[in-house]
């Protein structure tokens, strides 16, 4: 009976342990964000003035980070995301030559090393979203730090660089 049972504990344990292994990167972003607010919440800090800065919760290394909002049925050429799209990502990623909608790119050296699509599934309640009217925005990894708001359960995301 003891054997059985710490069975299955251990199989429990087990299994809770590699949740993470099987998380989107968008689920991953989305805990990283909100366990940044919350730390920041539990020193007694100003949550108004939450900065969350992106080289410290994506996983690998990178020196620039691309924001974009790519719909095809907008004019985003001027913003110059048509133009990212064609050169950029689509010439590296010959295979996914659909678009990302809402994405985030980041790169090294000129080559891509992570992205994260962060269009949400019509029944999430929650997670990461980026509050900007900027369709494409790129940043060193020296300057991507954001301001994190939280609306019941969403991390607000504001671009600091924008005009109010």
């Amino acid at each position: 009976m003891k054997k059985h049972l710490l069975f299955i504990i251990a199989a429990a344990m087990l299994i809770c342990s590699c949740e993470r292994l099987f998380e989107s990167k968008k689920e991953r972003l989305d805990r990283m964000v909100g366990a940044h607010w919350d730390k920041w919440k539990s020193e007694g800090k100003d949550t108004t003035m939450c900065f969350v800065d992106f080289t410290e919760v994506i996983p690998v290394e990178w020196d620039t980070m691309v924001y974009l909002d790519f719909h095809p049925y907008y004019d985003n050429e001027k913003k110059g995301v048509g133009s990212y799209m064609n050169d950029r990502y689509w010439k590296e990623n010959e295979s996914s030559r659909g678009y990302p909608e809402e994405s985030l790119h980041f790169w090294k050296d000129g080559k891509l090393v992570y992205d994260i699509f962060l269009l949400m599934a019509s029944d999430d309640e929650r997670g990461v979203l980026f509050n900007t009217r900027s369709k494409f925005i790129v940043r060193p990894s020296s300057d991507a730090k954001f301001k994190v708001r939280k609306v019941r359960k969403f991390y607000l995301i504001d671009d600091q660089n924008e005009e109010e």
